[in-house]
């Protein structure tokens, strides 16, 4: 899978939003993102992904268990495909 290219990360501050660039300005597709799930974005950006590789990166990045990578890695990927932000293939 691969996340949409469209769909852009732009940080003001403290604050994180993805924006949909491929449409007319609509900020209905103005989605906030929280630090692990812009952290996610920045290094998945452009290539393919597993959710072991999103995973591994959880585990690289934050002081978890595998476990607790592996559930963060579903839950990013749900919210994710259901927010329409994926490509599958």
């Amino acid at each position: 899978m691969r996340l949409k290219p469209e769909y852009v990360l732009r940080e003001m501050g403290q604050t994180r939003i993805l924006v949909n660039e491929g449409e007319a300005v609509n900020m209905t597709r103005v989605l906030p993102v929280n630090e692990s799930a812009a952290f996610l974005w920045k290094s998945l950006e452009g290539k393919d992904f597993t959710e072991e590789t999103v995973t591994a990166l959880l585990l690289s990045e934050y002081d978890a268990t595998p476990a607790q990578a592996a559930d963060g890695a579903k839950a990013i990927i749900r919210a994710w495909k259901e927010n329409k932000l994926l490509e599958e293939g």
